[in-house]
């Protein structure tokens, strides 16, 4: 059986005008800089005695965040809902779970029924912020962000977006029990 060649379909050429040039150069070099200044803060842990946190918060400092992108490392650090509302609404009792969850997680995905609300999951957060506060939780408890496809909100602690962009939350992974083992047995 002969062996066919594969044709592929010629390349289109874009030409490169002076400001594709220059929008391709300042990407390269804000690249550059990026993983260079990386390079060095993480490199430089044999010689330094900055702790991960310390470098890590200098990275977030070089490199500012956007709430967007403080917001999207919350949701996914809060792994799944550790409250639901059902076809009934909130209640009391979910404003006392949702302030003992913050003061234990620090953000909380509540997943909701909207049926109750009228389809809104920004009337089913005020409701449960409502009840929360009353339940002594503080006033300024913070809507990080709501997925309509997901019907789930994301609840965080007052300061929660300050504290991930100062580097504070989410806590570092802690050691794997293999290595922690090791050094107990010698």
């Amino acid at each position: 059986r002969p062996s066919q060649k594969v044709r592929f379909p010629p390349i289109k050429q874009i030409p490169i005008t002076p400001d594709r040039y220059h929008n391709m150069a300042s990407t390269k070099l804000t690249c550059f800089l990026a993983v260079f200044t990386a390079l060095l803060v993480f490199s430089s842990e044999a010689f330094s005695p900055l702790s991960h946190s310390v470098r890590q918060q200098s990275l977030l400092v070089l490199f500012s965040m956007s709430d967007d992108e403080a917001k999207e490392i919350v949701w996914r650090h809060v792994k799944k809902p550790l409250l639901r509302l059902g076809a009934k609404g909130a209640s009391a009792s979910h404003g006392n779970s949702l302030k003992q969850l913050l003061e234990d997680h620090t953000a909380v995905k509540v997943k909701v029924n909207t049926k109750p609300y009228d389809g809104s999951l920004q009337n089913a957060y005020d409701s449960l912020r409502d009840l929360a506060v009353e339940n002594g939780a503080p006033e300024t408890i913070e809507l990080i962000h709501m997925r309509d496809s997901d019907k789930t909100v994301l609840i965080g602690s007052p300061g929660t977006i300050d504290q991930v962009k100062a580097g504070s939350f989410p806590p570092p992974t802690p050691p794997s029990p293999s290595s922690s083992s090791d050094e107990t047995e010698e």
